[in-house]
């Protein structure tokens, strides 16, 4: 192996296990984030649990940034930014990253201020209104990372078709929300909150 490609491959891996550990590292903060509110959901919210959010919501967001300036490192390295030599794969990279970016602003412009509002109060008395769309949120970001963990590490994903792809997003979200959705309403309804408030 000459000099250039050895150093090239090393700033490839370099690159790559940077872009891995901000994956490692939100997927983290994000998931602890979820079991603690889950946790708490039988008692009411305190100080202690919304700091603990914004610690996340923090790390969240620095490894979602790391994600980008890696991702866009990687990007170039393998493609040089030219759209034909793009994968199925690597559209399906762009596309979930930036779903968690998303759904990472929706996180601290309308979930986190929702349950500072609940603060001294339930989870579980919030009504529909609210609740709903915390599952989804929730749900888009638990599969959000992990697919996005998937796509790092599947052997299966890294020759997949466009097809796949096509297939297996909207299934994947689909299934994710209605997942979400069908268990916040169970579990309001297991508390004998059967109103749509």
């Amino acid at each position: 192996m000459n000099n250039d490609l050895l150093i090239t491959t090393l700033i490839d891996d370099g690159v790559r296990y940077i872009h891995l550990l901000a994956v490692a590292i939100g997927i983290g903060a994000s998931f602890f984030a979820d079991f603690n509110v889950f946790r708490s959901i039988r008692s009411t919210v305190d100080q202690a649990l919304l700091d603990m959010l914004h610690i996340c919501h923090r790390i969240v967001w620095a490894a979602i940034v790391v994600m980008w300036a890696s991702g866009l490192a990687l990007i170039y390295l393998r493609t040089g930014f030219v759209l034909e030599n793009f994968s199925p794969k690597l559209f399906t990279k762009v596309l979930v990253v930036t779903v968690l970016t998303v759904n990472a602003l929706v996180i601290g412009l309308y979930a986190v201020p929702c349950l500072e509002q609940r603060l001294g109060k339930s989870i579980l008395d919030m009504p529909k209104s609210l609740r709903l769309p915390m599952a989804c949120i929730a749900g888009i970001s638990t599969l959000s990372w992990l697919f996005a963990l998937a796509l790092g590490s599947s052997r299966f994903l890294a020759n997949g078709s466009a097809e796949l792809f096509y297939t297996l997003i909207p299934f994947a979200y689909g299934s994710c929300i209605a997942v979400a959705l069908l268990s916040a309403v169970a579990i309001g309804t297991s508390q004998g909150k059967p109103s749509l408030d």
